[in-house]
């Protein structure tokens, strides 16, 4: 659900391009719970 706001929010295309970008992003890591 929290991944599904991301792809809103920040108006990412797919949900693959999505996956690609979450370990990129510190602050998205945070947000969904993962450990940094």
């Amino acid at each position: 659900l929290k991944m599904m706001l991301l792809l809103v929010l920040y108006n990412v295309r797919s949900e693959r391009e999505l996956m690609d970008t979450i370990p990129e992003r510190l602050d998205w890591l945070w947000f969904l719970g993962y450990d940094l």
